[in-house]
């Protein structure tokens, strides 16, 4: 780096304003203390040379006044002993010198008769030329005139100034000295932070470390190694960008070309140097019509003029040739490039090889009509085929149909014992469901008796009304009686009430009414989805009248999926399985029905503290006409029917169960996610 002067540098510059600042103030300093001096000094001679005046003014007079020029001459010369009067001299009313002692100066004061002391600096000689007059009873007998010296105050003020102008070069050299080593300190920071400038301009971007600390200096150290720091990290980060893009363009198979507005070429990829046959350096910087055929250069850049006016993106499929005179069916995809502002500087082209495609969509088009041929070929032979088989389709029609026949039998007797089963559950039922609607039936017909009441109040009220309307009479004590004697107010308190009442009873009374026709229902054969829970509640509706008098009921519904099931089936099974609970209670004991998830399958438990079974009953209790009841209580079908349904179903049931304890019914049946099929109901 060029050797900079001393004024060319910060540090030199400061240097020479401070000195200069320094030796400005110094001698006005110096100046001034001189100044101040001087004047002290000669103030203090004027004042020495006004005491003096009245003492030779009173010695003067008398030998004056009467001309005695010997006693004067004698006067002035004892006067003139003293060091600071340098001459003395008295001259008469005319201007005549009478008497002198000393070397006499021609420059006086002029001095007016009555006038006072006059005193004047000499202009070339340190002396103070004074004149007073001599007067005796107003009349004015001369003038004495005498110098007082004033060389040692000249020789003081010099010898200050030259002290002065000592002590401000000494000062001076002190504080160049001073100024110097903090230039240096402070420059030698700064030619530190412009040294690693210049490294990381130069491209180091780990440069020297620069001290850091609390001053200013420290603080511009921290601030340069924080932002070299970041410098760093950031180039790092390019740098690391710029290798992912790097690599990535240089290792597609696509060809990838970069260009600015005039059709400079920027940059591209290996796959384009091996399209135009030139190296990178060779290719960046150049144009189409450099690198090809003016008319494959011309269509090109045509093509780049119209994508960029329209500034969208833009494909179309072209054939290009390679160096060694390949021919290739390419995609050429260009979308512009645009800077952070959004401005187009530029465009950037891919092409992908299309050849191979091109030859399997060929080969597609070749294969799809060969197949339609086939497929003709095909239909005729299938067509020859449908004719041998008329024959022995119309057989398997025959046999077909008469299976179908046998099945539809067979599922009409099932039907029938199904529904002679369930006829004769709703027989032994009726009772209690007759019990369970009778109970609401009664106070909603308590409460319309009562509603009745309140309307034909309500309606003599309102004709009340009518007529004072009419006739414009009456008052309000009137209404407030008529009011308190029809108690208006307690009956529409009640109404809704009874009317609230009455809708729930009706609402119960379809419940159990609805619930009784699904059952009573003949069954649809159709599987659908159906919730076992549900299926549990209403056919406890039906059953409730018969369970109350004999056990009490424990419901414990877990969360379970849907079931594909007949619903009306699976509501049969669960009233046969708690009439016989019930029927099994020789004295008050309890009913536990529980529903969970048992794997992919749904599980039913009916469990009752009634009788129980021997292992012998409960051997046969899945048998036709198998019965433990008396005569006239049961038809040995229930369970039969039960065990039927169950296994139409696919699932499965099993009963525990111990004499005198109780006995527990297990039900197992498929979720809706297993497959189901009509199929299962065939016998």
């Amino acid at each position: 780096m060029k050797q900079s002067m001393l004024w060319q540098t910060v540090r030199g510059r400061l240097l020479l304003l401070a000195i200069g600042v320094e030796l400005l103030m110094l001698t006005l300093l110096v100046l001034n203390s001189a100044r101040l001096l001087h004047g002290a000094m000669t103030k203090q001679a004027a004042w020495h040379a006004k005491q003096i005046a009245p003492v030779l003014n009173a010695a003067l007079t008398a030998p004056l006044a009467q001309r005695d020029f010997a006693t004067l001459q004698a006067v002035l010369d004892e006067s003139r002993a003293t060091e600071e009067l340098v001459y003395l001299a008295v001259s008469d009313r005319y201007g005549a010198r009478v008497a002198s002692s000393g070397r006499i100066d021609t420059v006086q004061p002029s001095v007016q008769a009555g006038s006072t002391v006059k005193m004047a600096l000499h202009p070339l000689l340190p002396q103070y030329v004074v004149a007073v007059p001599i007067s005796q009873s107003g009349q004015q007998l001369g003038v004495l005139h005498f110098g007082l010296d004033l060389s040692r105050i000249y020789e003081a003020r010099s010898k200050l100034i030259m002290q002065g102008v000592g002590i401000a070069a000494v000062e001076l050299v002190l504080s160049s000295i001073v100024l110097l080593l903090i230039g240096l300190w402070m420059t030698r920071h700064l030619s530190t932070l412009t040294k690693v400038s210049l490294e990381v301009a130069a491209g180091n971007l780990s440069p020297t470390v620069l001290p850091e600390g609390r001053d200013e200096l420290g603080q511009l150290g921290a601030a340069f190694n924080t932002m070299s720091s970041a410098i760093f990290e950031r180039v790092q980060e390019l740098d690391r960008q710029k290798a992912l893009l790097s690599a990535t363009i240089n290792s597609t198979t696509d060809i990838m070309f970069f260009k600015n507005l005039q059709g400079v070429y920027l940059g591209c990829n290996p796959a384009f140097m091996e399209f135009v046959g030139r190296s990178r350096e060779d290719i960046v910087g150049s144009t189409d019509y450099d690198l090809m055929p003016n008319d494959q250069a011309e269509f090109f850049r045509e093509q780049d003029r119209q994508m960029l006016a329209i500034g969208m993106p833009r494909s179309n499929e072209e054939w290009i040739s390679y160096p060694d005179g390949r021919k290739v069916l390419v995609e050429t995809k260009k979308a512009p490039l645009r800077d952070q502002q959004g401005q187009i500087i530029g465009l950037i082209g891919i092409s992908r090889d299309m050849t191979e495609r091109k030859k399997l969509e060929d080969e597609l088009h070749q294969q799809a009509a060969q197949l339609e041929l086939e497929m003709a070929e095909r239909q005729k032979a299938q067509e020859a085929l449908q004719l041998r088989a008329g024959g022995l389709e119309s057989l398997n029609l025959t046999l077909e149909s008469r299976v179908q026949d046998e099945l539809r039998k067979n599922r009409e007797k099932d039907a029938i014992m199904l529904q002679q089963d369930k006829l004769a559950s709703i027989g032994q039922l009726a009772a209690g469901v007759a019990h369970e609607i009778n109970n609401p039936m009664g106070f909603i017909m308590s409460n319309l008796s009562t509603l009745r009441e309140y309307s034909a109040i309500l309606i003599r009220y309102h004709r009340f009304l009518e007529q004072q309307q009419m006739t414009g009479a009456g008052s309000s004590a009137e209404q407030q009686a008529i009011l308190k004697e029809l108690d208006i107010a307690y009956i529409l308190e009640d109404m809704q009430p009874l009317v609230d009442e009455s809708l729930e009873g009706a609402e119960r009374v379809k419940r159990i009414v609805q619930d009784l026709k699904n059952f009573a229902r003949a069954d649809e054969n159709r599987f659908v989805k159906a919730d076992l829970n549900q299926l549990v509640q209403s056919t406890i509706n039906i059953v409730r009248n018969e369970i109350k008098y004999v056990a009490d009921l424990e419901l414990h519904l877990g969360e379970i999926p849907e079931i594909v099931c007949i619903p009306q089936q699976i509501n049969q099974v669960i009233t046969n399985l708690l009439v016989n609970a019930a029927q099994a209670m020789d004295k008050q004991g309890q009913i536990t029905i529980t529903t969970r998830q048992d794997g992919d399958r749904v599980l039913l438990k009916v469990r009752d503290t009634g009788c129980g079974m021997t292992d012998e009953v409960r051997r046969k209790i899945f048998d036709p006409f198998f019965t433990t009841k008396e005569v006239g209580k049961g038809t040995g079908l229930g369970l039969a029917i039960c065990y039927d349904i169950i296994q139409k179903h696919q699932g499965e049931i099993e009963v525990e169960s111990k004499s005198g304890v109780g006995t527990l019914f297990w039900v197992w049946l498929p979720t809706a996610g297993l497959s189901v099929t009509e199929e299962s109901l065939q016998p």
